[in-house]
């Protein structure tokens, strides 16, 4: 891709962007942007992973279970648009030779509602 093919690109990505914002579903199209940014920010993880580990994409789908191109897509964020499943996720991990660790954990800028905040369990006397 030439440089003016990606500023081209990037352009018409910006103005969906922009479009999604001001749409009449507004509040769905930034959570689902959201959503899109942290599969991609997976993928960049996995990818680094991969490389201090040593593989190529094709030595770890041998390794792992799964194809070359589905190895590229994990990396690059582009698979399913719910991302990738737990499975396949566990698969790339044992292919590094590392254990996938998942955390639940208040997001950062999360404005929490109430009942979430202060959890008093039912009988409780303060």
């Amino acid at each position: 891709m030439t440089a003016d093919e990606r500023r081209n690109t990037d352009s018409d990505f910006d103005a969906f962007v922009d479009a999604g914002r001001e749409g009449a579903n507004a509040e769905a199209f930034e959570e689902g942007l959201e959503a899109r940014r942290r599969i991609v920010a997976l993928g960049a993880q996995l990818r680094a992973a991969r490389e201090r580990a040593g593989l190529s994409q094709s030595a770890l789908a041998q390794r792992a279970g799964l194809t070359q191109s589905a190895v590229s897509r994990l990396e690059l964020g582009t698979m399913d648009r719910g991302g990738p499943a737990l499975r396949t996720l566990l698969r790339y991990a044992h292919g590094c030779v590392l254990e996938l660790a998942m955390e639940l954990r208040p997001e950062r800028t999360a404005t929490l509602p109430a009942e979430y905040v202060r959890y008093e369990p039912s009988g409780s006397n303060g």
